[in-house]
């Protein structure tokens, strides 16, 4: 049986440096983790969260949810 994955979020963010994507887990534990750095794809972030070991399943990237369409 596989391993239950943190759920994380993925948030837009505008900073100094410049403004991407980043994502951002709160464990049971009630601790914050947060991406490394910031993605300019959207996906491309998707893909760090899963790699570090959180899910973020249940995410529409920004043109759903731009034009209203739903995942089945």
């Amino acid at each position: 049986m596989e391993k239950q994955k943190t759920p994380c979020e993925i948030i837009y963010v505008k900073e100094k440096s410049g403004s991407g994507w980043k994502w951002r887990a709160i464990s049971s534990s009630g601790a914050v983790r947060n991406s490394e750095g910031v993605y300019g794809l959207f996906y491309e972030c998707v893909a760090d969260a899963r790699t570090k070991g959180y899910s973020p399943e249940g995410v529409l990237p920004p043109d759903y949810v731009r034009r209203g369409l739903r995942s089945n």
